[in-house]
């Protein structure tokens, strides 16, 4: 297990600039960071949405590279309707670890909120990501409802 450090910010400059995160400068464990999660996940799963994301800001600073607390940031964002945070905390997870599964959920939430660049975005990924035919099914809805909505305005 390691032992954390204090962290000045030349060295967390440092670490970013060579490509680690401020988790890892710091010597923290992964077994913290996975605690730190978990109690995020309790937060979230009992409804105290506000709570979670202070922890999740806390797990997306020390590593921004990890999807799961920008997928769960996303999910906090949705609970409070907060849409295009939402949308914008799933990118992030997207471009950290695309997934089918993030693309859609980001398809759908920014055709409901009305961002064309996001949910195309979005759409590119799902169709790179898609591999069983439950998701080829889905990803041809996915592009209907896309059409549906934008591609009246680039005719116009």
């Amino acid at each position: 297990m390691n032992t954390s450090t204090p962290l000045n910010f030349l060295d967390a400059l440092k670490a970013i600039q060579e490509g680690r995160s401020l988790a890892q400068a710091a010597g923290l464990s992964r077994d913290l960071l996975r605690v730190l999660y978990a109690s995020a996940v309790g937060l979230y799963e009992s409804g105290q949405h506000e709570e979670a994301l202070m922890q999740l800001h806390q797990l997306t600073s020390l590593d921004a590279r990890n999807p799961d607390p920008w997928a769960l940031t996303g999910n906090c964002f949705l609970k409070m309707g907060r849409f295009a945070e939402a949308v914008t905390a799933w990118r992030v997870a997207m471009a950290a670890a695309p997934t089918f599964a993030t693309a859609a959920t980001i398809v759908r939430t920014a055709v409901a909120i009305k961002d064309p660049e996001a949910s195309a975005e979005a759409l590119m990924v799902a169709r790179r990501q898609r591999t069983t035919p439950n998701q080829f099914a889905d990803y041809e809805a996915l592009l209907d409802l896309w059409n549906r909505h934008f591609a009246p305005a680039l005719v116009s």
